[in-house]
């Protein structure tokens, strides 16, 4: 059976990450990797500090994401990007590829967990511009 092909995308301009989650995530005989990011992108922020910034993001990644995705195909496409990305709604309604961001993928996770209304979910985040953005998210 050949391998399953993830496409991971890093909705950033710089390369740094890209290159670090490469190293760490190499390709295996279940799963191919493929690596794309905003390199080069005038538009695309260097980091993601907040939804507007995700917003940028998301309009400067499509059409390069669209463009990669017309020569290749993948059986499932991850937006690199802890945020509710607007990236995975675009896609998810211009593809009929799997869409999802590693946000998404951590609460479907961690939902099913909680069994009852007093158990909780904690996010840790970096900066305190997130707190208000990913608790409305959740």
């Amino acid at each position: 059976m050949p391998p399953k092909k993830l496409l991971c995308i890093i909705p950033i301009s710089t390369t740094r990450i890209t290159q670090s989650l490469a190293a760490i995530y190499t390709s295996t005989t279940q799963v191919q990797l493929d690596f794309i990011d905003g390199r080069g992108l005038t538009t695309c922020p260097q980091c993601i500090e907040n939804h507007e910034q995700a917003a940028v993001s998301s309009v400067a990644m499509l059409p390069r994401v669209t463009d990669f995705l017309s020569a290749r195909s993948f059986d499932g496409i991850l937006a690199c990007c802890f945020s509710d990305h607007p990236l995975v709604y675009a896609l998810r309604r211009q593809t009929s590829t799997p869409a999802t961001g590693i946000f998404q993928a951590a609460l479907r996770m961690a939902v099913p967990t909680t069994e009852t209304v007093n158990e909780r979910l904690g996010i840790v985040t970096t900066t305190a511009a997130w707190e208000p953005v990913l608790q409305e998210s959740v």
